[in-house]
């Protein structure tokens, strides 16, 4: 929506802890891949393994010690709309990444599409256009804390 005025105020204070953000590494790109699931999307199960789509987006902890984060999880299409938003992760561990390993290996996935294909039908099944190239993940950490 287009306006053409807008006011906030905005309030700061002094923090004096660690700011456990810098520690969360979040930048590396979103991959979509599908993967095999007994999930059926509406909170049940199916008998036999199905396709499914996940966005997997790098979460890597920097610090030296176990750090606890919520977040919400945004993935746009090829074109830039909204594709997919995820704001069931309420709190996950994040164990510090291993020395001499990369923060770009440490990914977390979410489902974005579950499908009624059978997994030994996967050669069938074909990503929508709209997940495939440019597609953008963005990870909103919403707290975060040892």
């Amino acid at each position: 929506m287009q306006f053409d005025h807008f006011e906030y105020t905005l309030t700061t204070e002094s923090f004096g802890g660690i700011a456990f953000s810098k520690y969360l590494k979040t930048m590396d790109p979103v991959r979509i891949t599908t993967g095999k699931t007994f999930i059926n999307g509406t909170g049940g199960f199916f008998d036999q393994a199905h396709v499914a789509v996940s966005a997997s987006f790098q979460v890597a902890n920097t610090y030296d010690k176990e750090l606890f984060y919520s977040a919400e999880f945004v993935v746009f299409d090829n074109k830039g709309g909204i594709y997919y938003i995820d704001s069931t992760l309420q709190e996950s561990s994040a164990v510090p990444v291993e020395s001499g390993r990369s923060p770009t290996e440490y990914r977390i996935g979410r489902y974005i599409i579950y499908t009624d294909v059978l997994w030994e039908d996967k050669s069938s099944f074909v990503l929508p256009d709209e997940l495939q190239g440019d597609v953008i993940g963005i990870v909103c950490v919403k707290s975060i804390s040892n």
